[in-house]
């Protein structure tokens, strides 16, 4: 199976952590990737972006400007752009682990499974923050503790660690523009809203 990954930023000071994260990509054990850059609105940055070497020179890059504001209208548009065949979703400022793209892949094995995330651990870039019990990782977009651990069944997973079947946005349609973050309006519920929608619709489904 083919597999894109879509990478959403509205940022200009997380340029060179997408740097980091695409390495992190280019050197991952499955190799029938394609990363889809897209950048909400900004055109001065998606311009840095196609004129960088680094990037445009990468044919298995695309890099893509959405027509409209928000998280939501960027990860339809990189999905609109995608040919793989499971879509998945990583921060800008994350780094992927080698085998990352090959875990996700071994649970889409079963047809029921429509949906696919994974752990998120936080890396610290100043030092290990002290003053944030593990329990409220989940407000930085890590996992916390008391999560489940091991393979089980969620209603829907972090943003920054999900993919899904590309078919099942043909069946439900895309995230809703009505949630997720705005420039620096912290909006969310996205992700939650639309594997809500998908459960729902596609009966013995399980993410």
């Amino acid at each position: 199976m083919k597999v894109t990954v879509i990478i959403c930023t509205n940022a200009p000071e997380r340029y060179l952590d997408i740097v980091g994260l695409i390495e992190s990509l280019i050197s991952q054990t499955y190799t029938n990737i394609e990363i889809i850059i897209i950048i909400d609105q900004i055109i001065e940055l998606y311009n840095r972006f196609i004129s960088d070497s680094f990037f445009s020179d990468n044919n298995k890059i695309i890099i893509g400007l959405s027509d409209y504001k928000g998280l939501s209208n960027a990860r339809n548009t990189g999905v609109k752009f995608s040919s793989g065949d499971i879509i998945a979703f990583i921060d800008d400022d994350a780094i992927a682990k080698q085998d990352w793209v090959c875990n996700l892949l071994k649970n889409y094995s079963d047809p029921s499974i429509i949906g696919v995330g994974g752990m998120m651990k936080p890396l610290w870039v100043s030092g290990f923050a002290r003053w944030i019990p593990e329990e409220f990782y989940w407000t930085i977009g890590c996992s916390y503790k008391s999560q489940c651990l091991s393979k089980c069944n969620v209603r829907s997973n972090f943003g920054s660690n999900m993919s899904f079947r590309r078919e099942i946005f043909d069946v439900v349609g895309f995230f809703d523009p009505n949630y997720g973050l705005i420039d620096n309006n912290l909006r969310t519920g996205e992700e939650t809203e639309f594997s809500i929608r998908a459960l729902n619709r596609i009966i013995g489904s399980r993410i």
